[in-house]
């Protein structure tokens, strides 16, 4: 169903400012569980494609998905010479300067 929505925003048949079926007509024409359709909504709303407000529905984004970058955290760091102190104290070392 998640597919299904996705390609009728990408074709544009479901331009930005729309508004998606309510999830009682989504659970009635696919034949799935609410939980199945609350599931696909909430997939199309982590690709930014939707947004979804109480009382109000599920409305299509006026943008294109973001696009994600991995943290810098998650990046390999470069190497450091043999004999050269990190820039960072280690654990043990700053834990001592608590006490």
């Amino acid at each position: 169903m998640a597919r299904e929505l996705r390609r009728a925003i990408y074709s544009g048949d479901l331009g930005p400012g729309d508004q998606l079926p309510t999830e009682a007509d989504l659970m009635q024409t696919h034949g799935v569980s609410r939980n199945t359709v609350r599931l696909a909504l909430g997939e199309l709303v982590n690709e930014g494609l939707v947004s979804r407000t109480p009382r109000r529905g599920t409305i299509v984004r006026d943008r294109r998905p973001l696009l994600m970058y991995p943290q810098r955290e998650l990046a390999p760091s470069p190497p450091t010479r043999p004999g050269r102190r990190s820039a960072t104290p280690s654990r043990r070392r700053a834990a001592s300067r608590v006490r």
